[in-house]
């Protein structure tokens, strides 16, 4: 049996984003015209299909603040703190120490201030020369991310330092980090560690420094959300 085919301009007028399926008895029908960005979506055996938001399943970091230091005292960013984000990161990108031995330190912000004590940390590490290098500190100025480090911009290095709900004001101040430089023996060495305080604020504003000596470098804050 042949069967007469439809043309196009034969179709019945319709809504511009519908499109044309059957229903549960067999019947012509159209999908109803969906949100931008959302996504065609199966509804199972006798159902018709319907645009949906497209399901979640990753995360997306969203960049908020970068500041660059040359032969600076300290690199700081002062703003994209937000209770939006349950964890900020800071990326340390290409810095390095301008006197040697000098392990790179941090405070945060709170009110406009730079806290400057109260703080605890705990760091370990290891060199390729399969020493360890391990540190830590109670009721410090300071959380020390690292050990000894090497004065020479030709052997820069970098790393994350991760903070949990840093701009919420009802729980203490958690950091974790995961950074690589090179020490004044010139081994590579890669650190991990954490640190904050106990004490229940809202970050502002965070800081990078040397023990002793200026730094040069990059550091970027970056937002995570879960979508």
């Amino acid at each position: 049996k042949q069967v007469a085919k439809v043309a196009v301009a034969d179709l019945a007028v319709g809504t511009d984003g519908e499109l044309i399926t059957w229903d549960a008895s067999g019947n012509p029908a159209v999908v109803a015209v969906g949100t931008a960005t959302h996504v065609l979506t199966s509804n199972g055996v006798g159902a018709a299909p319907t645009f949906q938001a497209a399901a979640g399943g990753g995360a997306t970091r969203t960049l908020l603040a970068e500041s660059s230091g040359a032969a600076a005292a300290s690199i700081a960013v002062t703003s994209g703190f937000s209770t939006a984000y349950d964890v900020i990161e800071l990326e340390i990108i290409g810095l390095y120490t301008h006197t040697g031995s000098s392990p790179l330190r941090g405070q945060y912000r709170v009110g406009g201030s730079y806290r400057t004590t109260g703080y605890e940390y705990v760091y370990v590490g290891r060199d390729s020369n399969s020493g360890v290098v391990a540190s830590q500190g109670s009721g410090a100025n300071y959380m020390e991310f690292t050990g000894t480090t090497d004065d020479w911009s030709g052997r820069t290095w970098g790393g994350s330092i991760f903070m949990m709900t840093p701009a919420n004001a009802s729980f203490q101040k958690v950091l974790r980090w995961q950074i690589g430089y090179w020490n004044s023996a010139t081994k590579s060495v890669t650190v991990q560690g954490c640190g904050g305080s106990p004490n229940a604020e809202a970050m502002d504003g965070f800081k990078v420094y040397a023990s002793a000596g200026n730094i040069t470098g990059t550091i970027r804050l970056w937002g995570w959300n879960k979508t």
